[in-house]
């Protein structure tokens, strides 16, 4: 079914376009975001999308030289996941007692993305390490200056992050959203032995990453959210 609907994937969106291509692309630029489904409470993009397909795209990105455009769209599917992650916590605290009466702990997706053949999480993971490696192990980036590429990190003017934050900090939070997703096992004892060695790949990445107090609050914040869930 996924196959049947790649077929039909273009990429003249209107939105789309925006996001991969402007450095400065927020609500105030866009006068459709009637829904409220297209920014976050920032003002900053989002990209709603099968998630999987969603970061094919920026693989395909960053595979045919076009690494700014990728890094910009994995930053909004990010800025998305992080929004459904607390839209999902906030539905489950609005019938916490009838879900748990039900015997129901959070909202279970049947297609997880750790172990998923398009491997969304570890795409986004590696967009994010990539330029964050190449910014003083992680060091906040400079938005002022002009976008210059050295060898294979690209050091470029993006102003949506958060105050303190780095594209390593970024890349670590989407791999605990991915490690933490709530989801049915996979039919198959290969599906499950690939989901397995994804998660096993995906914890071995994050321990080689030295933690400072950024990480250490992004460790906290997604305990934390599992556990109310």
């Amino acid at each position: 079914m996924r196959a049947i609907e790649a077929c039909d994937l273009h990429w003249q969106d209107p939105h789309l376009q925006h996001i991969i291509t402007e450095d400065h692309y927020n609500n105030y630029c866009y006068h459709d975001n009637l829904d409220g489904c297209l920014f976050d409470s920032r003002g900053w993009p989002l990209w709603h999308e099968h998630v999987p397909t969603a970061c094919a795209r920026v693989d395909a990105l960053r595979s045919h030289g076009y690494p700014k455009e990728a890094l910009r769209l994995a930053i909004a599917i990010i800025n998305t996941l992080r929004r459904q992650q607390q839209k999902q916590l906030e539905l489950f605290r609005g019938h916490k007692k009838e879900l748990l009466h039900r015997g129901v702990t959070s909202v279970t997706n049947l297609e997880g993305w750790v172990g998923h053949p398009l491997d969304p999480i570890g795409t986004l993971f590696g967009t994010l390490m990539e330029t964050g490696w190449g910014s003083d192990d992680g060091a906040t980036l400079d938005f002022s200056g002009p976008c210059r590429k050295t060898e294979n990190h690209v050091y470029m003017p993006l102003p949506f992050l958060e105050e303190g934050e780095t594209f390593m900090s970024l890349a670590v939070e989407t791999a605990l959203i991915g490690l933490g997703q709530q989801r049915v096992m996979p039919d198959g004892l290969y599906a499950q032995e690939k989901v397995c060695r994804n998660e096993e790949q995906l914890l071995a990445k994050l321990q080689e990453v030295d933690l400072d107090e950024m990480l250490v609050k992004i460790f906290r914040k997604q305990a934390t959210l599992l556990l109310e869930g």
